[in-house]
């Protein structure tokens, strides 16, 4: 499925006109994990890690192990300190230096390890969806409103097409494609405008993906901006506006359009490597 033109005429019956959202520049990202290895330890950098991400635009980011597009979304959303870079959103300057601070500037990151970073295995899917907002759940700021909450899961369950036997299932009895589509409606429920999918489908069979790139293309034509980070070429080009290409931590090139092929997106993938 062509999501790239169906998403085109979706935001002309919206209304919708491109906007500049979002510019992003990272540079000497140190790491904060203690996975580090040599590399890190001298310091890796984004040198020119600017790009301009439109409103109601799916943006790809390609590039092969080792290119550093996870650790470069995690800098942008706080997960990873960095010694200097600016991320700007909708004309002004955002200081991200926590999760937190993205998320209140309606930035959301979905991690690419759904089992370790994502669900929590032995809570609810309705825990699992609420877990990000519980202080927007707030009754007199002490008590949870449980009503409101069973609304917005039990919302999510329909519209998402979440099949759980009830929301009080444990969420590590769901499917992986059902447990990727709880941690997507855990984010959309705190209605963020700029959305970072770090490997969305993996793990997940053929037909939860189909679900998966259908709820994307509904989020973008809804005006929302999805990043979707994804190590599948043949998916990046199916369903992105436009992909940038990364290699060795520096970006390599943005193509769109007929450039959109697995051969131009290889050759940027590896431009740095020996």
């Amino acid at each position: 499925m062509e999501f790239g033109a169906k998403l085109t005429e979706l935001r002309k019956a919206a209304g919708y006109s491109q906007q500049e959202v979002a510019a992003i520049i990272s540079r000497h990202l140190s790491p904060i994990t203690n996975r580090a290895v040599s590399k890190w330890e001298k310091g890796a950098t984004f040198p020119d890690a600017m790009q301009f991400i439109w409103l109601c635009e799916i943006y790809g980011v390609a590039g092969l192990v080792g290119a550093q597009r996870t650790e470069l979304m995690e800098a942008i959303y706080g997960l990873r300190s960095t010694t200097s870079g600016t991320v700007y959103y909708n004309g002004q300057t955002l200081n991200i230096k926590s999760p937190e601070d993205a998320i209140k500037n309606g930035i959301a990151l979905i991690t690419e390890d759904r089992r370790a970073r994502g669900i929590f295995g032995v809570l609810s899917v309705s825990d699992n969806v609420a877990v990000a907002s519980l202080n927007d759940y707030l009754k007199f700021k002490v008590m949870l409103d449980h009503k409101k909450i069973n609304e917005v899961v039990d919302k999510s369950i329909n519209e998402l097409s979440i099949k759980t036997p009830s929301s009080k299932e444990q969420i590590q009895n769901l499917s992986g494609g059902n447990q990727q589509k709880v941690i997507i409606s855990r984010w959309l429920a705190k209605e963020p405008d700029v959305l970072i999918m770090d490997e969305p489908t993996r793990g997940i069979d053929v037909g939860a993906k189909y679900e998966i790139y259908s709820i994307i293309g509904k989020l973008a034509a809804e005006g929302k901006t999805i990043i979707v980070v994804s190590s599948e070429m043949p998916e990046l080009i199916g369903i992105c506006d436009r992909i940038m290409v990364m290699c060795e931590g520096r970006i390599t090139g943005v193509v769109e359009g007929q450039d959109m092929n697995q051969e131009k997106i290889m050759e940027l993938s590896t431009m740095f490597r020996s």
